[in-house]
């Protein structure tokens, strides 16, 4: 798989980040030069690494994840609320 958008770490009027899988791991690359890496780098660059609940909010708000990435309802409370 491999995606490209406006990416969402700087103001981008062009697409400059890139999502690839790789040996099914999700990286991505911003061609700008806001980083590269896989998901936890992202979430560093982003400010929110140090809180997973925010990290998860943000990511589902964002459209990174969809709701349905959570597995059990549990796991959706402790997360979304």
């Amino acid at each position: 798989k491999r995606g490209k958008s406006r990416c969402p770490l700087h103001e981008d009027k062009n697409p400059s980040f890139s999502i690839k899988s790789i040996d099914g791991i999700d990286r991505f690359k911003c061609f700008a030069g806001c980083g590269a890496g896989d998901v936890t780098e992202f979430l560093k660059l982003s400010g929110l690494s140090s809180n997973i609940k925010e990290s998860f909010r943000w990511l589902l708000a964002n459209n990174f994840l969809e709701k349905d990435f959570l597995e059990s309802e549990d796991e959706e409370n402790y997360l979304l609320n």
